[in-house]
C-alpha cells in the first residue's frame, strides 16, 4: 500500500469529526482490538461524512498527523495480510450471506470496506438495476413508426448525424431502465415530453405517471420546464390537443413521493407497499445519494418503468454515493450492443460504427448521452467554458476568460486589479438594489431569480456567510435596510428543511415583504412582514416568518444549493486558497447555472488547480454493474 493520489484526509484523532460517534459505537463491538483498528475505522467513517459509499483499502492514510505537528505510522499490515486480518474480526465479513457491521468486499480490482447499511443498499440497488434493466418492452411498430415521424423530425434524415434525443427515445420506449444524461441545453425536458407522448399515445390503457425531483425547487423547475415544452411542441402541431391533456405537469419531490414518516427514516412506499405507477420520471438525478435512489427504486412495483435525468458531470449528491455518475461511467460515450444497433436498424435507425462494440457491454441500450446543446452555439462562451473546465483544459478556459471576444462571460482577476473590491461592491448593488427598490414581492422575486451569487464554501469572507454579510453592509450604508431589523424588506431566504405541513422544501426560496396594507392604522405604519414563496402557476404565497422551519440569508449560495435552478446570470466567487471542495464539478455545475452571462472571481492560479482537482467518489458500484449476473 501507498499513500501516493490519497484523497481521503487524514484525520487528527484530537478534533472531533462527525463519523467520530460511530467510530466509537464500532469499536465498541469489536471484541479484538488490533492498534490499526481505531485508525481503519476512523477513516472509514470520515469517508462516509465525504460521500464515500466504501472505503477503498489500497487508497488508505497511512500517516497520522499529531497535535504537535509530528507524523507517526498507522501501522497497518500490508494490504494482504490487512484483507487476512479484517475477515478474523468479529466485526467482518466477506460473505454476502453474513450480516455485520463492517463488510469487506474482495470481488473488485481492490478491496473495500464498507458499514453494514451502505453495503447493502449498493447490492440491493444493483441487483434491482439489472432486474429492470434486462426487461426489454414489445412495440408494435406499425404503431410506432407514424409517431417517430411526426415528433422526430429528423427520424429517417440521410445526413450521418445521429439524433440522440431519438435514440434516448426509444430507449426509453423499450426498457423498463433508462438513464438519460446530458448537460445544460441538450434537450433532456423536450426528449422527455416526446417519450410520454409516445407512450401515452401507444397505451391502450391510461397509464399512471410521476414526475419527480430531489428537492423542492428541482421539482418546480422541472413542472415549469414540462409545461414550457408542451405549450412550445402544441403550437408547432407537434403534439395534438387531445394528447396534450394526457400528458402529467404536475411535478414532486422524491420525498413526498415515497411519503415521509414523521420522525423516521423510512417511507410509507418501500418493497412491501409499493407506488402505484406505471412510469416514474427523476430529473436531477446526480443529487441523488446512494440510500434515497436504493429506497426509491424498491418502491417501484415490477412493472413500472424508470427514466433517470440528469447530468452525470454535475456535483454528486451531498449525502454519501454518486449513483447516476458511477452509471454513466460505464459509457463514457454513446455505444450500444450490435443486437441493439440491430433492433433500432429494423426501425429504419442506423447507427454509426463508432456507436457499435462487438463485445458485450453492460446496460446496453439502458444509457443515452445527449452530447448536442441546443442552448449555447459557436457564438456563446458559456458553452465552451463549461466544455473546457468539463475537459480538464485549464489553459482553453483561461484564453476564453481573458479574451474580450465574449461578451457573456466576465474574469474578476482578483491579482490584476487593484479596484476589485470596489468593482464586486458595484456589481453586487448593481443587481441587488433593484430588489430592495421593487414595488411589491413579486417584482422582487423576478428581480432576484434573473441574478445569483455563488460561492464555493459556507464560511470565510468568500464563502456564503461572509459574501451575505458584505451586501447588507453596503445595504445598511446606503440606508436600504435597518440594521436592527432581521426581517428587512427585500431579504431573500433559502429553506434548509423539508416541512411537509407547509409545503415547503430544502432549496425553495423566499422574500420577505411587507404584508399587502391593512385597514388596522398601526399596521400601516409598521406593516407584518412575509414572506413570499412562488408556486408554478406564477402565483405567491405568504408565510409568517415564526413558521419558518431551518432557513438562511440567501444573497448569497452554495454551488450544492444552486443544483437544480438556472438564472439569467452568475457570479461565481471562489476562496483565495483551494479546498477540497473547490474542484472540476464545481466550477461545471457553477457555469452551467448560468442561461445569459456569467462571471468568475478567481485568481488564475486558483482556478487552474480546481480544473485540475476532480472529487472522486468511491463505490462499488460501476464495478459490480459491469460483471454479468
Amino acid at each position: 500500500m501507498t499513500s501516493q493520489n490519497t484523497t481521503i484526509v487524514s484525520q487528527d484523532r484530537l478534533p472531533s469529526h462527525p463519523g467520530q460517534a460511530l467510530s466509537s459505537v464500532l469499536l465498541r463491538l469489536a471484541s479484538d482490538k488490533p492498534n490499526w483498528l481505531t485508525p481503519l475505522i476512523d477513516q472509514l467513517c470520515n469517508a462516509i461524512v465525504q460521500g464515500h459509499s466504501c472505503l477503498e483499502l489500497t487508497r488508505l492514510e497511512l500517516i497520522e498527523r499529531l497535535a504537535d505537528g509530528t507524523r507517526q505510522p498507522y501501522g497497518f499490515p500490508a494490504l494482504p495480510q490487512l484483507t487476512s486480518q479484517l475477515q478474523s474480526l468479529n466485526l467482518v465479513s466477506d460473505d454476502p450471506k453474513e450480516t455485520a457491521p463492517l463488510m469487506l468486499d474482495l470481488t473488485g480490482q481492490a478491496p473495500r470496506l464498507y458499514l453494514y447499511r451502505y453495503w447493502q443498499f449498493e447490492l440491493m440497488l444493483i441487483q434491482q438495476i439489472k432486474l429492470s434493466a434486462d426487461k426489454d418492452l414489445a412495440v408494435d411498430s406499425s404503431q410506432l413508426l407514424p409517431w417517430l415521424q411526426r415528433l422526430f423530425p429528423t427520424f429517417q434524415a440521410e445526413d450521418n448525424d445521429v439524433d440522440w434525443q431519438l435514440i434516448a427515445a426509444l430507449s426509453a420506449l423499450l426498457h423498463r431502465f433508462c438513464v438519460i444524461s446530458g448537460g445544460p441545453g441538450t434537450g433532456k425536458t423536450t426528449t422527455v415530453i416526446k417519450i410520454l407522448a409516445l407512450l401515452v399515445a401507444l397505451s391502450e390503457q391510461p397509464l399512471k405517471i410521476a414526475l419527480a425531483a430531489p428537492t423542492g425547487k428541482a421539482a418546480g423547475r422541472l413542472e415549469e420546464s414540462i409545461r414550457q415544452a408542451i405549450v412550445q411542441l402544441g403550437d408547432q402541431n407537434v403534439l395534438p390537443s387531445e394528447l396534450i391533456e394526457k400528458l402529467p405537469q404536475k411535478a414532486t419531490t422524491l420525498h413526498r413521493l415515497l411519503g415521509v414518516r414523521e420522525f423516521s427514516n423510512e417511507f410509507r412506499h418501500g418493497k412491501d407497499n409499493p407506488l402505484q405507477l406505471d412510469l416514474l420520471v427523476v430529473d436531477e438525478g446526480s443529487m441523488v445519494d446512494l440510500a434515497l435512489m436504493y429506497r426509491l427504486i424498491s418502491a417501484l412495483p415490477a412493472n413500472c418503468q424508470l427514466i433517470l435525468l440528469g447530468d452525470r458531470n454535475q456535483l454528486a449528491s451531498v449525502e454519501a454515493g454518486s449513483v447516476l455518475a458511477d452509471i454513466c461511467s460505464l459509457r463514457p460515450q454513446n455505444c450500444f450492443n450490435r443486437a441493439w444497433a440491430e433492433q433500432l436498424k429494423t426501425l429504419g435507425i442506423e447507427l454509426p460504427d463508432r456507436a457499435i462494440a462487438d463485445q458485450p457491454l453492460p446496460l446496453s441500450g439502458n444509457i443515452v448521452l445527449l452530447e448536442k446543446s441546443w442552448r449555447f452555439d459557436e457564438k456563446s462562451a458559456i458553452g465552451q467554458l463549461a466544455n473546457a473546465v468539463n475537459h480538464a483544459q485549464p489553459e482553453r478556459a483561461l484564453q476564453l476568460l481573458q479574451s474580450d471576444q465574449w461578451p457573456d462571460i466576465q474574469w474578476l482577476n482578483p491579482e490584476t486589479n487593484s479596484q476589485l473590491s470596489l468593482q464586486l461592491d458595484q456589481l453586487l448593488l448593481k443587481h441587488y438594489l433593484p430588489i430592495i427598490e421593487a414595488e411589491n414581492a413579486q417584482q422582487a422575486l423576478t428581480a432576484f431569480n434573473d441574478f445569483r451569487m455563488l460561492a464555493a464554501l459556507r464560511n470565510g469572507n468568500f464563502g456564503v456567510t461572509g459574501l451575505n454579510k458584505r451586501l447588507e453592509r453596503l445595504l445598511i450604508a446606503r440606508g436600504k435596510i435597518d440594521a436592527a431589523n432581521v426581517w428587512y424588506k427585500g431579504r431573500p431566504i433559502i429553506i434548509s428543511q423539508n416541512d411537509y405541513a407547509l409545503d415547503l422544501y430544502n432549496g425553495d426560496i423566499g422574500i420577505c415583504w411587507p404584508e399587502a396594507s391593512s385597514e388596522n392604522i398601526a399596521e400601516q405604519f409598521q406593516p407584518k412582514m412575509r414572506v413570499y414563496f412562488p408556486l408554478a402557476d406564477g402565483s405567491l404565497r405568504q408565510v409568517s416568518p415564526a413558521r419558518l422551519p431551518a432557513h438562511q440569508t440567501a444573497w448569497a449560495m452554495t454551488v450544492h444549493k444552486s443544483q437544480g435552478s438556472e438564472f439569467k446570470q452568475c457570479l461565481l466567487v471562489l476562496p483565495e486558497s483551494l479546498s477540497p471542495v473547490v474542484s472540476r464539478d464545481l466550477v461545471y455545475t457553477a457555469i452551467t447555472r448560468a442561461k445569459k452571462s456569467f462571471q468568475v472571481l478567481v485568481s488564475a492560479k486558483l482556478f487552474t488547480q480546481a480544473i485540475k482537482q476532480q472529487q472522486q467518489r468511491f463505490s462499488g458500484l460501476a464495478d459490480k454493474l459491469s460483471k454479468r449476473g
